[in-house]
């Protein structure tokens, strides 16, 4: 069993189901509505845990009942939640999500700017036989810190690379693997391509640097060469959290020692299948579904 360390960001979601995604300042009415965790680290872990990795995850919460409810799910997931900080005063991470009837979303997202920066909690131990570290960038001092630390222990660090990230250049100096969002790797080079983009950010590491397309899939650089992996197809109800469950996925399989064509194609295979349900979490697959579905 890999054993996985995420860091980042963990958030309380509220759905409201839609026809179509609000585009104007008016009244909308929603088909559906449910309330469940969310959050890029926070998913990715427990897609890890449902991947049958042994999962821990280091978040900053506030102490309040969004938190309370972060907290509570997570522990029904199987996700160690003993790393979770929660410091009074600060409000939890939380979020609206629309989704419309093609399963596309849309996510408006509060992060409380009281929640402290600092990383002078955290503890080289955590990291004590673990086998991957995924981080995202929510919360970049920490991230540093456990990537630094995950070099000095020669253990693979996975970075989830998306718009608005601060300090990203010194984060890619530390990632072994960089999963870039298409918008994401966008902002970092500037290039419009997903091949151009790639060339540009392989430039500044020696590292993996892949990047996802949705509905068009995967592409990374072999040792220069531009390799892609198309989508898999599925019915899809919501896209919600699939590039979170893609992450945790691809943590596990670089914990087991996968190689990078093999742990890509088992990732993009877990957010698929997560398309297929409601939510971000509801379709995460288990370890026997998603080998079945990749058979």
């Amino acid at each position: 069993m890999a054993r996985i360390l995420c860091l980042g960001n963990a958030v309380w979601d509220r759905y409201f189901e839609v026809e179509s995604i609000p585009s104007q300042a008016t009244k909308y009415f929603a088909r559906g509505y449910f309330e469940e965790g969310g959050g890029v680290a926070a998913t990715a872990a427990v897609a890890a845990r449902r991947l049958e990795a042994d999962v821990s995850l280091v978040s900053r919460l506030g102490k309040d009942n969004n938190g309370a409810c972060i907290a509570r799910e997570l522990e029904s997931w199987g996700v160690d939640t003993g790393y979770l900080r929660r410091f009074p005063g600060a409000a939890s991470s939380h979020a609206v999500v629309h989704v419309d009837g093609a399963g596309e979303r849309q996510i408006t997202v509060f992060r409380d700017a009281c929640l402290p920066t600092g990383s002078d909690w955290l503890r080289p131990e955590m990291l004590d036989g673990v086998d991957c570290l995924l981080c995202d960038t929510s919360w970049p001092e920490g991230a540093l810190f456990l990537l630094q630390q995950a070099r000095a222990r020669g253990i693979p660090g996975v970075l989830d690379l998306d718009l608005g990230a601060s300090r990203m250049n010194e984060l890619v100096a530390l990632g072994d693997y960089l999963a870039f969002s298409w918008p994401g790797l966008q902002q970092f080079t500037g290039e419009e391509t997903p091949e151009k983009a790639l060339r540009v950010a392989q430039k500044s590491t020696a590292a993996v640097v892949c990047v996802t397309r949705g509905e068009e899939g995967c592409y990374w650089l072999d040792n220069g060469e531009l390799r892609h992996i198309p989508a898999f197809s599925v019915a899809c109800v919501s896209t919600s959290g699939a590039g979170d469950v893609f992450h945790g996925a691809l943590a596990v399989a670089i914990g087991e020692g996968q190689g990078v064509a093999r742990a890509l194609r088992f990732a993009s295979a877990a957010a698929a299948l997560k398309c297929t349900s409601r939510g971000g979490r509801e379709g995460i697959p288990g370890r026997e579904q998603l080998e079945r579905f990749l058979q």
